[in-house]
C-alpha cells in the first residue's frame, strides 16, 4: 500500500528509512514523499485512530543514526532527539543506548540479527577426480606405494639371494654376479611394476614366486582392492548425490571466509561493531564490512554472491520472498546461528512524548489481534516456499557433467603423454649417440 501527504492541516511528522519489508521504497522529495511497505498499513490505522494526517520525512544522511562523541545523534535518531519528527514510521531495534535517548513504543515484532549469502550450487570441478580422498589420504597413499615397492624389492631381492632360485622372467640371482647392477635394476623394476599396476587394476607379466614375496604382494593386492573400491564408490556417490558445503554458518566462519559483508549504516549492529572490543568476532568482522543503505545494490550483490548480508532475519526472509516471487526458486540461505538473540522492534518517539501514550494501546490491540503478524506475513508470503531446510541448506540439484569436469583428468593424462614423449626422445637420442660412439671406436 502507498500513502503520501495530507497538507491541509498540521500533520504528524513521521521519519522513515528503507528497510524491507517494513518500508519497501521511498520515492519523491519532501513534503511529497511516497512510501510503500507494510508499515504504511500500520500508519494508516494509527492515523485513523488518532484522527490526524501524517507527513513522511527522511534524515539528510539517510540512515538510522549513530551517537557521536559529543552525545548528539545522526540519522533518524537525530530527528527524534531534536524533536524534528513526532514519531518514526520505521521500526527500530531496541537497545540500552537508544532507550536512553528516545522513547520506544510497545514492541511490534521480535527479530534476530542473522547473516545471509547466496546458496552455493553445483558447478564443474576440474579437480573432481581427486575429491574422493582428502589431501592427507592421497599423501599417505603415495607414501604407502613407495614403502610397499621398497619392501617388495627388498624381499624379492633377498629371497633370490637366499634361495639361489631362478624364476621365469627374472635375471639369475645367484653366483658371484648377484650384486650386478642389472640384477638390482631388474628387481626394482619388478617391484615398482607390481605395486603400481595392481593399484591401477592392470595385469602384470611378472608373477611373484616364493612365500615371503607372495605374502607381501598378496597383502598389497588386498589393500589395492579395498582402496580402489572405496575410490570408485566415493566418486560415484559424489556424482549421483553431490553434497555442497555452505561458506559459513556462524560469525567465526564468516570472518574466516573473508567474504565482504553488508551492514546497514547506522543500525544497531553498526553501533555494536563500533563499540566492540579488539579481537572479538564483531571487531574482526568490521574489517570486511561494507556500510551503506542501498537495498537495491544489496539485493544484486547478495544474489550474485559478491557479498553476504548481515541484518535482521525478518529482512532476510523478505529477500527470500522477493527471490522466489521473481525467480521461482530460492537461492539465498541464512546462517543457522544468530547474533544478539531476540531484539524488540519498536517505533521511536522524542523522549517524554505524550504521543506514545496514545499509540501504545493501539499497537497492543493490533498485536493481540494478530494483525501485525498478518501484515508481515502478507508482505513475505512467498518466503514460505523457501523456509525450512532450504533456508540454510545448500541448493542441491543434479546436473549433467560438462567438459570442464574432465579437464583435470585430461590434463593429468596429457602430462603423462608429454613425459612419455620426452622419455622416448631421450632414448632415441641416447641410442643414436651410443651408435655413434660404437662406430667411432671400431
Amino acid at each position: 500500500m502507498e500513502t503520501g501527504v495530507i497538507p491541509s492541516q498540521r500533520c504528524l511528522k513521521l521519519c522513515v528509512e528503507q528497510w524491507p519489508p517494513f518500508i519497501d521504497s521511498i520515492r519523491g522529495t519532501e513534503p511529497n514523499l511516497k512510501v510503500t511497505g507494510i508499515m504504511v498499513n500500520l500508519v494508516d490505522i494509527l492515523s485513523r485512530q488518532l484522527g490526524m494526517c501524517v507527513q513522511y520525512i527522511v534524515a539528510k544522511d539517510r540512515h538510522y543514526g549513530i551517537r557521536l562523541p559529543n552525545g548528539t545523534w545522526t540519522g533518524i535518531m537525530g530527528l527524534l532527539t531534536r524533536k524534528e519528527a513526532d514519531m518514526s514510521a520505521i521500526v527500530l531495534s531496541m537497545n540500552a543506548e537508544r532507550a536512553s535517548a528516545i522513547s520506544l513504543s510497545e514492541p511490534l515484532f521480535i527479530d534476530e540479527q542473522a547473516v545471509g549469502h547466496k546458496t552455493p550450487v553445483l558447478e564443474a570441478d576440474v579437480a573432481g577426480f581427486v575429491k574422493p580422498y582428502t589431501a592427507w589420504v592421497w599423501l599417505i597413499l603415495v607414501l604407502t606405494i613407495v614403502i610397499v615397492a621398497g619392501t617388495t624389492f627388498l624381499v624379492h631381492f633377498l629371497h633370490g639371494f637366499i634361495s639361489h632360485d631362478e624364476r621365469p622372467g627374472d635375471e639369475k640371482l645367484r653366483g658371484t654376479d648377484h650384486t650386478d647392477e642389472n640384477v638390482i635394476q631388474k628387481s626394482i623394476w619388478l617391484a615398482c611394476l607390481w605395486t603400481i599396476t595392481s593399484q591401477l587394476s592392470q595385469a602384470s607379466y611378472w608373477w611373484p614366486k616364493g612365500d615371503s614375496v607372495r605374502m607381501v604382494t598378496g597383502l598389497w593386492l588386498l589393500m589395492a582392492f579395498i582402496l580402489g573400491s572405496v575410490y570408485r564408490s566415493n566418486l560415484k556417490a559424489m556424482l549421483i548425490m553431490p553434497r555442497l558445503r555452505l561458506p559459513f554458518n556462524n560469525i567465526e566462519e564468516l570472518v574466516n571466509s573473508r567474504i565482504p559483508t553488508f551492514v546497514m549504516k547506522g543500525s544497531m549492529l553498526n553501533q555494536a561493531m563500533e563499540s566492540s572490543s579488539e579481537g572479538s568476532p564483531l571487531y574482526m568482522l568490521k574489517q570486511q564490512a561494507v556500510f551503506h543503505n542501498d537495498i537495491i545494490r544489496l539485493s544484486a550483490d547478495l544474489t550474485q554472491g559478491k557479498m553476504a548480508a548481515f541484518l535482521g532475519k525478518r529482512a532476510l526472509v523478505y529477500l527470500l520472498h522477493q527471490r522466489y516471487s521473481t525467480r521461482g526458486f530460492c537461492d539465498v540461505y541464512v546462517a543457522r546461528e544468530t547474533v544478539f538473540g531476540g531484539t524488540s522492534l519498536s517505533l521511536g518517539f522524542p523522549y517524554g512524548s505524550s504521543l506514545k501514550l496514545k499509540v501504545d494501546p493501539i499497537i497492543r490491540g493490533l498485536k493481540e489481534a494478530g494483525i501485525l503478524e498478518k501484515l508481515y506475513s502478507q508482505g513475505t508470503r512467498n518466503a514460505s516456499f523457501c523456509l525450512g531446510s532450504s533456508l540454510n541448506e545448500p541448493l542441491v540439484q543434479l546436473r549433467a557433467l560438462s567438459l570442464v569436469d574432465f579437464y583435470g583428468i585430461l590434463s593429468f593424462y596429457t602430462a603423462g603423454i608429454v613425459i612419455s614423449l620426452i622419455a622416448f626422445f631421450v632414448e632415441v637420442l641416447g641410442g643414436v649417440r651410443k651408435r655413434q660412439v660404437t662406430s667411432s671406436t671400431q
